[in-house]
């Protein structure tokens, strides 16, 4: 069976996309998305939004995936393609915490907000506090949730 080549460049540049191989040629795929029939872009299109939300769950426990999916589907809707990098429902929850305002109030908020006033908000000090303390309640959850598995696959391991 013959070794399976592996791409070791890529790039996306003015809309065009450039494979390099690993090969002894180093063969190169090239193409033009401007020079796409529209069918098919229509389909790239889908197929791109689809793959973003599903990269957001890389590794993620099934609250964080729906929480991070989310916020890219708004973020994509609102014409922005890269994260702002805060997670935009961990940040209206600390700030429903800190005000005692109701959530779904705070959300429409923030979801609403520009990166520039999410980034202002999050630095409150009282909000940044917050914040931690709701991803350390998080991420003690998960340990507990995986504390069995964890320990059941290390016996396994060392059995």
């Amino acid at each position: 069976m013959a070794k399976r080549n592996k791409v070791y460049t890529g790039s996306k540049v003015n809309g065009v996309i450039t494979l390099v191989f690993e090969d002894a040629g180093k063969t190169t795929v090239t193409v033009d998305t401007s020079t796409l029939p529209d069918n098919v872009k229509a389909k790239a299109i889908v197929h791109g939004v689809y793959q973003k939300l599903i990269d957001s769950g890389a590794g993620k426990e099934m609250d964080e995936f729906i929480r991070k999916a989310g916020g890219i589907a708004r973020n994509l809707i609102r014409g922005k393609w890269n994260d702002s990098g805060l997670d935009e429902t961990l940040l209206a929850e600390a700030i429903a915490a800190v005000t005692g305002k109701a959530l779904d109030k705070v959300e429409e908020n923030v979801f609403a907000a520009t990166d520039e006033q999410m980034k202002k908000w999050a630095d409150i000090p009282a909000v940044a506090a917050k914040m931690q303390q709701i991803e350390a309640r998080r991420m003690a959850e998960r340990a507990k949730e995986s504390k069995a598995d964890d320990e059941k696959a290390l016996l396994e391991d060392f059995a």
